[in-house]
């Protein structure tokens, strides 16, 4: 081969090799924008909701994806990566097809591993993603306890114990109406000698406020009309609680015996999307509280029966959103 042909061979895999350098050079500027452009999308979408506490993410996304013309899903992705990484790293090569996936890892230093193992191992998004599905065949195949979610309480509408107090004017026999959530008042009128021992039902029937005593065990109390003001995460919510002799009270409740993913994940966003889906179309829930957890969280079992308004028929027959969200793989049980 002549000097001439192998030199014009050296020039063209020169060339060759350059084009390709500089194709991947634009691509990953490319991929780095549209990083940013998502994560930045993120965050005004979040900073909308912040401003409309009455907005869901569910409604929000739903009609943006109609005005954008992008796909619903994506909109919450993007919300999702605003929120699982507050401050991007934009110095890591990693595309928003890997980012997708790496929301699909609930726990932050596990997403900071793959993050290494990614850039260390170039790994494709199609490697990623098998390596992904292997890890959680993996962990499938461990053993673990079976736990049995608690039955759910259904407690009795506005029933109470009377208990005795110390701090009332003389004369008085120091008794007052337990209404939970630390209230308490001064007991109306009742049909019979009120003491600590005994516990009542509140009954309406001519537009006077009467106790009635009841027969009615410790575990049955507790149990209220609610109004739910916003979902918090898949196992929070705020709720605006009817206790009872005029009595409101706002109060965050957490599901009994259950826990969902973190909310900054994707699964945790779903869990949450889920929630909000089941409660849009009730007027309100039916909770039983139990005592608050060390985040002066109240533990509640929540029932809920869409398009129903008689709030007996709900404490009766409604659905009990802790065990919907065992069943449908929402949260884990917690004990």
């Amino acid at each position: 081969m002549s000097k001439r042909v192998l030199t014009t061979t050296s020039r063209y895999a020169q060339l060759v090799r350059s084009l390709k350098a500089e194709i991947q050079r634009v691509k990953a500027e490319i991929e780095q924008r549209l990083v940013v452009a998502y994560w930045n999308a993120g965050r005004m979408i979040e900073s909308f909701l912040h401003r409309n506490p009455g907005q869901t993410l569910t409604d929000l996304t739903r009609r943006l994806s109609q005005d954008l013309d992008i796909h619903m899903r994506t909109l919450q992705h993007c919300h999702q990566f605003s929120q699982s990484y507050p401050e991007l790293d934009l110095s890591l090569p990693i595309s928003w097809s890997h980012y997708r996936l790496l929301l699909l890892v609930d726990s932050t230093k596990e997403r900071r591993r793959w993050e290494r193992r990614i850039v260390k191992e170039n790994l494709s998004q199609k490697e990623f993603l098998n390596l992904l599905n292997l890890n959680r065949a993996e962990a499938d195949l461990e053993i673990v306890p079976r736990v049995k979610l608690p039955e759910p309480q259904r407690g009795l509408l506005y029933h109470y114990r009377l208990i005795k107090v110390n701090y009332l004017d003389q004369g008085s026999d120091g008794i007052m109406v337990d209404c939970g959530f630390e209230n308490r008042v001064i007991p109306p009128r009742a049909d019979g000698t009120l003491t600590n021992k005994r516990t009542v039902k509140s009954v309406n029937p001519d537009g006077v406020c009467r106790l009635k005593f009841f027969n009615a065990t410790h575990e049955s109390l507790y149990t209220y009309k609610a109004h739910i003001e916003r979902v918090i995460d898949g196992d929070t919510l705020l709720a605006n609680i009817d206790c009872g002799f005029g009595i409101w009270t706002r109060q965050r409740l957490r599901l009994r015996g259950i826990d969902a993913p973190e909310r900054n994940t994707i699964t945790g966003q779903r869990a949450k999307r889920r929630v909000e889906e089941e409660l849009t179309s009730c007027a309100f829930v039916i909770i039983k509280t139990y005592k608050s957890d060390k985040y002066d969280r109240y533990l509640a079992d929540i029932f809920f029966k869409k398009g129903e308004t008689d709030a007996q028929r709900i404490a009766d027959e409604g659905l009990c959103l802790n065990h919907l969200m065992i069943n449908n793989n929402l949260a884990r049980i917690w004990a």
